[in-house]
C-alpha cells in the first residue's frame, strides 16, 4: 500500500542547504531506516529532499502532474509531499462456527478473527472455498525534526520519521520532498527623492527638493 500526503503549510527558516536532481537521485538509491521503539511500534525514517519546485518538477514531473491535475492547482501553491509504502501482515488462527441457516435450515461454517487493527469475517461453503470481509484500521503519524549535517555541523539536514500505530504494519520505503521557504532579506538600504519644508526657513515659501539614503529592517 502507498499513502501520500501533499503538504500546503510553510517550512521552518532553518538554514538548509537545497538539493539538485543530482542529490534526488542518491537520495532515492538511499535505504531508509527502519526500527521499532520500546513500545513496540514501527518506525521508518529518511532525509527529507529540500529544493525548489522547478528541480522537484524536473525529476517528479509524474507525480507532481498528476497532484496538480487532481487538486486543480499550480506547481507554486506546491511546499512539498511525503510518502511511504507499507504492508500490514501477520498469521491468524480464526475461530470457526458452524451454524444453521434458519431460511434454508442448511449448515453453514462461519469463521472471524478481530482486534483493535484488524477485522474479519467470512463463510466456508460447501468446496470448502471462502468468501472473507476485513476492515484494517491504522494511523501513521510524521515528524519532521533537524539533524545537525556537515563537519562543522554547522549545517541543518531536515529528516521525516513516520510512526505505525499498528505493531504488525511493516515499512518498505519513504520519501519525503520539501520547498523551502525564500530567504527573506530583512536589512536593506536604499536612495530616495523627494521635496520637503526647511525647518529652518521662518518663512517656509515652498518644499525644496530633497535627496538622500535609507536604511530599514523588514519586521515580517
Amino acid at each position: 500500500m502507498v499513502l501520500s500526503v501533499l503538504l500546503f503549510n510553510k517550512c521552518s527558516n532553518t538554514p538548509v542547504t537545497e538539493n539538485n536532481v543530482a542529490d534526488i537521485v542518491n537520495l532515492e538509491k538511499e535505504e531508509p531506516v527502519k526500527y521499532i521503539d520500546k513500545k513496540g511500534k514501527p518506525h521508518i525514517q529518511k532525509k527529507v529532499l529540500m529544493a525548489n519546485i522547478a528541480t522537484i518538477h524536473a525529476y517528479y514531473h509524474a507525480k507532481i502532474d498528476s497532484f496538480t491535475q487532481a487538486l486543480k492547482i499550480k506547481d507554486k501553491q506546491i511546499a512539498g509531499f511525503t510518502e511511504i509504502s507499507y504492508r500490514e501482515e501477520g498469521t491468524f488462527y480464526p475461530k470457526v462456527t458452524n451454524v444453521v441457516d434458519t431460511v434454508t435450515n442448511g449448515k453453514k461454517k462461519l469463521f472471524s478473527w478481530s482486534d483493535k487493527y484488524l477485522k474479519f469475517e467470512g463463510e466456508l461453503n460447501e468446496k470448502d472455498s471462502a468468501k472473507v470481509f476485513y476492515s484494517a484500521h491504522n494511523k501513521v503519524s510524521f515528524v519532521f525534526m533537524n539533524k545537525p549535517a556537515g563537519l562543522l555541523k554547522l549545517r541543518k539536514d531536515v529528516y521525516v520519521d513516520a510512526m505505525s500505530e499498528n505493531p504488525r504494519m511493516t515499512f518498505d520505503n519513504i520519501r519525503s520532498v520539501k520547498v523551502p521557504d525564500p530567504k527573506i532579506n530583512r536589512l536593506g538600504i536604499g536612495v530616495f527623492f523627494g521635496a520637503g519644508y526647511d525647518l529652518t526657513d521662518v518663512n517656509l515659501k515652498r518644499p525644496r527638493p530633497v535627496a538622500g539614503l535609507g536604511l530599514s529592517f523588514r519586521l515580517n
